[in-house]
């Protein structure tokens, strides 16, 4: 467990205005091949980040999981993706300044093909502050002022 000093935070929560960051994350899940079921996604967000909005969460391993249960043949191809959106919270550090730091590492989905029963295993990259994904938020936006 992270043990902060209260003056700690209130200096990195004055380097972005006072109040810290707050990130949307979207996420979704896509499948190809074959049914496949138990279905879940982990990742991990980093030690100066806080979840803004609850689901489950070890806030010990600082894991994040999504049981998506059983997808279809061809979900998010060609027909609608899982997904889902959750916000953290981000107060950066003095000496991320002019950083576009890491808010959660590598994703990892899991599955079981329902058909052939192999365990499905994919994985995304990790996201930063500056959201590839989010075409409204531009690199110079997602650095650390």
């Amino acid at each position: 467990m992270l043990a902060v000093h209260p003056t700690d935070v209130a200096v990195r929560q004055s380097i972005e205005g006072g109040s810290g960051i707050v990130e949307s994350i979207v996420t979704e899940v896509e499948h190809d091949t074959a049914d496949a079921a138990r279905e879940s996604a982990q990742a991990k967000i980093r030690t100066y980040c806080q979840e803004a909005e609850k689901f489950t969460f070890d806030s010990q391993s600082r894991e994040l999981v999504w049981n998506v249960g059983e997808l279809m043949v061809a979900q998010g191809i060609l027909n609608p993706a899982s997904n889902i959106a959750f916000q953290i919270s981000f107060v950066p550090y003095p000496n991320q300044r002019g950083q576009t730091p890491v808010v959660i590492n590598e994703v990892t989905v899991t599955g079981q093909d329902t058909w052939a029963g192999e365990i499905l295993q994919a994985r995304d990259n990790e996201i930063i502050t500056a959201l590839p994904d989010d075409p409204s938020i531009s690199t110079e936006k997602g650095t650390v002022r």
